[in-house]
Order: C-alpha cells, then sequence, then structure tokens
C-alpha cells in the first residue's frame, strides 16, 4: 500500500492481514506467517501495538532481527520486520546462493530453491547495470 500520509494504510494493512487469517482458519487451513515491512522500527512496535488491540496474540507477533535462530520464528503469525533488514536479509540470502549447491536458509525464503535464488540474483544485477 502506497498513498498520501495520514490515509490509513497501517490500519489497511494490517485488517488486511488479519482477515486473510481469518479466512485460512474458517476453512480449516493452517494460518501463513504474514510479512509486515514498515519504514523504520518505530512504526513497527506501533503495528505490533495495533495487532494487539485487535486480539492478536503477543506470542505469535514476532520482531525480526537478523541472525536469530530460524526456531525463533516458529509458530509466529505475523513477522513485523524494517525496510532494511528486507533488503539486508535478501542481499545476504541472495550472495550465497551459488550453482550446483544446495539453496542457504532464511526464515523468510525457508523453501526457495537455489535456481529460483540464482535467477532472482542475476536479475538484479543485470538490474544495476
Amino acid at each position: 500500500l502506497a498513498d498520501s500520509m495520514g490515509l490509513g494504510k497501517t490500519v489497511q494493512g494490517i485488517v488486511g492481514a488479519l482477515l486473510r487469517n481469518a479466512i485460512s482458519e474458517a476453512k480449516g487451513r493452517p494460518k501463513l506467517p504474514t510479512v509486515l515491512v514498515s519504514p523504520n522500527h518505530a512504526v513497527s512496535i506501533q503495528w505490533a501495538e495495533t495487532l494487539i488491540k485487535a486480539g492478536v496474540s503477543a506470542g505469535r507477533i514476532f520482531q525480526f532481527m537478523p541472525k536469530r535462530s530460524q526456531h525463533q520464528y516458529r509458530g509466529s503469525v505475523y513477522i513485523l520486520m524494517t525496510r532494511y533488514h528486507l533488503q539486508t536479509e535478501t542481499k545476504y540470502i541472495l550472495n550465497l546462493a551459488k550453482p550446483r549447491s544446495r539453496a542457504p536458509y532464511s526464515p523468510l525464503f525457508p523453501h526457495a530453491p537455489n535456481p529460483l535464488l540464482i535467477k532472482l540474483l542475476n536479475q538484479y544485477q543485470y538490474g544495476k547495470g
């Protein structure tokens, strides 16, 4: 979501995430993790508080930090992270991708096959010129 300041992007994004999980639950499907990317850590904290006010258990919300154990993310339905952390994690995983090797593990891309990571890295490098 991108529009002018003050038009309710926070509420729209959080309601969308809550609705997505409510629909999954109603269909008898497991809740899938939802990644919410904020512009900075202060906004990320505000979003966590908003999720708690909406009835989400604090134990289901995880503040993403690079280099944490993958086990810390398990069971989290909402993963909050900043733009910087998203960029850092993406760069980290793409830099580790090597042809003919096993894909490196990332909690954001747990099932990404290595050929896909190589393709994304090539597209990124081509776009940089």
